[in-house]
Formats: C-alpha cells, sequence, structure tokens
C-alpha cells in the first residue's frame, strides 16, 4: 500500500507542468530584468522571485512532491535565466563584438546549486497549508526569506519595489496555507525568529565572499 501511494504521488501531473512553465517565466522574467534599465532590476539581483516560486509549487504537497517540484523548478529557471540573458542580449546588440554566451561551468554550478537549494525549500514548502507549529513556522521561515532578502537590498540601494513585492509574497504565502486564526498566531509568533534566520541565511553568500578575500 505505501509503495503504490508513494509511486501515484511521483507521478507527474497537470500541476507538474504548471510548474515548469511557471519556472519558465520566472527565469525568463530574471533574464529581463537583468538588462533592462527598469526599475525591475533588482529581481535579477535578489533571491526573492525564485524563493516565492518554490513556495508556491511546493506548498500543499507531500515531502517528495515538494522536493522534487522545487528542485526542477529552480532548475529550470536556472537555464531559462541564463539563455534568456543570451538571447536578450542578442536583442540589445546585435552585430559583431563581443556576444554573450552561456558557459557551460557557470550554467552547471547554478544548476546543481538550484537543485539542492529548490529540494531543501521544496521540502519547507510542503508543509504550509497543514495545522500546528511545523506548517507554521515553515511558512513564517519562507515569509522570513523573502522580507530579509528584500530588506538587504532596500538598505543598501534604497529601493522600495523588492520591499513591495516581498510584502506581497508573504501576504500569498499566508493565504496559502493559513485558513484558522490559530493557524495565523502560531505563524505570527514565529515570524520574527523566521526573519532573523532567514537574514543570516540571505547573507551567508556575502559573508563568506568577504571572509575568503581576507
Amino acid at each position: 500500500m505505501t509503495t503504490a501511494t508513494t509511486g501515484r504521488s511521483a507521478r507527474l501531473n497537470w500541476g507538474d507542468g504548471a510548474t515548469a512553465l511557471a519556472a519558465v517565466g520566472v527565469g525568463a522574467f530574471g533574464a529581463f530584468a537583468y538588462y533592462g534599465d527598469t526599475i525591475l532590476r533588482p529581481f535579477a539581483h535578489t533571491f526573492g522571485i525564485w524563493i516565492f516560486l518554490v513556495a508556491v509549487v511546493s506548498a500543499r504537497q507531500s515531502v517528495l512532491r515538494g522536493a522534487l517540484r522545487g528542485a526542477g523548478a529552480l532548475l529550470i529557471s536556472v537555464v531559462a535565466f541564463f539563455y534568456g540573458k543570451q538571447i536578450y542580449y542578442d536583442i540589445l546588440y546585435p552585430g559583431p563584438g563581443f556576444p554573450y554566451r552561456v558557459q557551460p561551468i557557470d550554467l552547471l554550478f547554478w544548476g546543481v546549486l538550484g537543485m539542492l537549494g529548490g529540494a531543501v525549500l521544496g521540502v519547507i514548502a510542503s508543509r504550509i497549508g497543514r495545522p500546528g507549529w511545523i506548517p507554521a513556522g515553515a511558512s513564517a521561515l519562507l515569509m522570513g526569506l523573502l522580507l530579509a532578502d528584500a530588506y538587504r537590498w532596500y538598505s543598501t540601494w534604497t529601493e522600495d519595489l523588492p520591499m513591495a513585492a516581498a510584502f506581497v509574497g508573504v501576504i500569498a504565502i499566508a493565504a496559502l496555507g493559513h485558513r484558522t486564526w490559530r493557524q495565523i498566531g502560531y505563524t505570527a509568533v514565529l515570524l520574527v525568529p523566521g526573519t532573523v534566520v532567514g537574514y543570516l541565511l540571505v547573507s551567508a553568500p556575502d559573508w563568506a565572499q568577504r571572509l575568503f578575500r581576507l
């Protein structure tokens, strides 16, 4: 019975197809924001859109499907982002010169990192929608990651849009996972520590880079 249930839960369904389409869209949006001289540019340099993608596609899933969707979504997004940058660069700067081309080592590095990070975030996000402290902690951590990531950008560049988008993301995650006032209360209690942990996590790459330079 357990094997059969696991097999059914691992099969592809329409939600997995929607996950792939959403991942392509997020990656393409990130590529556009990267080169676009618009207010959207911060979204190509923050983690928010990727975190939110995994939260949405993995919420209310089994642990296995949450991990698979998270890993697959970020892998597809990475590929769409890199090749989207190449396509958009060719549109912006046609003709001979020094064209941007995707480097396999970069694609491999970020693809593997995206799969690993997406799987971990997917497991966490899969708890969203259930009652109790653990699902509340999962929601609080993902909300905290969005808020902390946006705050890091705001504190450096004083641009409001990522912060506003983070608040929208927090509301969306709350809508996905909270159907009782008790569950909202649990998450509210855990949101501050979740944001602190989120800030430590999103700041870790910068701290590691500074340490390496020393």
